[in-house]
């Protein structure tokens, strides 16, 4: 009776860690988009920045001619960061924009984004594969965690 409900205990352990990791898989393509948005609000921004340097609208009107081109310069390659990561996040492959977005990611916007992101239940090809890689993942995990611990009090058999 008592191997048996440990037995129980024990799947159950396994399948809530496969559930939570899972469903926290199936939100990298939620992230992904919501990181997109955000990204494309900074890139909006910078551009404006630039146009504004480049007119120069108050205070870049009193700013000199030299001090005024480095800024130009610095805000026209922000812009050019900006934009790359976009464009590249946003074609990417759906099963491939969580990878392509870690590869280019901004830690800032990633925290901003993070702090604003509500979790939703995904129902996209892309998402759903994250979903069950992320519970494959779990379960194999947490069954080599508990291989490990329970590996010292197995009995030797001959």
């Amino acid at each position: 009776m008592g191997r048996w409900l440990l037995g129980r205990i024990d799947r159950l352990a396994g399948s809530i860690c496969a559930l939570v990791l899972g469903l926290g898989a199936a939100q990298a393509q939620g992230f992904a988009l919501a990181y997109l948005q955000r990204l494309g609000g900074h890139l909006d921004e910078a551009r404006r920045l630039l146009d504004q340097i480049r007119i120069g609208v108050a205070p870049y009107d009193q700013v000199a001619q030299p001090a005024r081109a480095a800024l130009e310069a610095a805000a026209a390659a922000r812009v050019d960061e900006l934009a790359g990561a976009r464009d590249a996040v946003a074609a990417a492959d759906p099963f491939l924009r969580p990878l392509e977005l870690l590869r280019r990611v901004d830690p800032e916007i990633a925290r901003a984004t993070w702090v604003d992101y509500v979790p939703t239940l995904p129902v996209e090809p892309a998402s759903l594969t994250y979903g069950l890689l992320g519970m494959v993942v779990a379960w194999l995990v947490y069954d080599a965690i508990t291989g490990l611990i329970a590996w010292p009090f197995r009995r030797r058999t001959g």
